[in-house]
């Protein structure tokens, strides 16, 4: 495996740690979702019974997927402004000048 693809695979496990309770629901729900419109698909191809039953549960389970993705993206990218908001606090507060110098008191 080369450098890449560990930095880039050892990326994917720090994103799922992070993971919180909120963010576990809308995954998993997702992957449900997604499962079933797969399921739904595969059952459209193999027969030509009930077409319009199978094409209107894979639309559901692709909205259903798309929201739960979108709400999981919302929350991680606002949990990540907010880290990163406490991270420039912090900063900005090592970096003040102090409000007087050797000069000033002499």
């Amino acid at each position: 495996m080369s450098q890449h693809d560990q930095n880039k695979s050892r990326h994917n496990i720090n994103i799922l740690e992070d993971i919180n309770f909120g963010e576990g629901i809308d995954l998993a729900v997702g992957l449900a979702a997604t499962a079933l419109t797969t399921d739904q698909l595969v059952k459209l191809a193999h027969t030509k019974k009930h077409t319009s039953q199978h094409l209107v549960k894979g639309g559901v389970g692709v909205a259903l997927a798309t929201a739960a993705f979108a709400m999981m993206a919302r929350e991680y990218r606002g949990k990540r402004e907010k880290q990163h908001e406490k991270e420039r606090r912090r900063l900005s507060l090592v970096e003040r000048p102090i409000p007087w110098s050797i000069e000033d008191a002499s």
